[in-house]
């Protein structure tokens, strides 16, 4: 009986603290969890972007070093003496230069048309 007498009584406002703090930290402990796995996702997708715009300015690359292959005046001249084509080159005497800081008379017609 003295025993009970000398200690105090448990403050139950005290446990309802302890219960209510203990359910915060594992809310925060969740949270903590739930945006970290967030970030990671995210840092994947950015890493999947920069991957594809990587693989995209290649292609870029590329396309644009088969364009000048292509566009190459050599090169154009022999695949078309390969496919037996009927163009021709066109002799330098028949070629009128035209400068543009002088005037035109007004009987010359540019078009864009072949």
């Amino acid at each position: 009986m003295n025993r009970r007498r000398n200690q105090e009584p448990v403050n139950r406002f005290m446990i309802l603290v302890m219960i209510g703090s203990a359910a915060i930290g594992a809310a925060g402990g969740i949270l903590i969890a739930y945006y970290k796995n967030r970030q990671v996702k995210v840092a994947r997708e950015t890493e999947q972007v920069e991957e594809r715009i990587a693989a995209h300015e290649d292609d870029i690359r590329t396309v644009e070093m088969r364009m000048d292959q292509m566009l190459n005046r050599y090169v154009m001249r022999d695949q078309l003496r390969d496919q037996g084509s009927a163009l021709r080159p066109i002799p330098k005497s028949v070629i009128d230069v035209v400068d543009p800081s002088r005037p035109q008379p007004s009987r010359t017609v540019a078009s864009a048309r072949p």
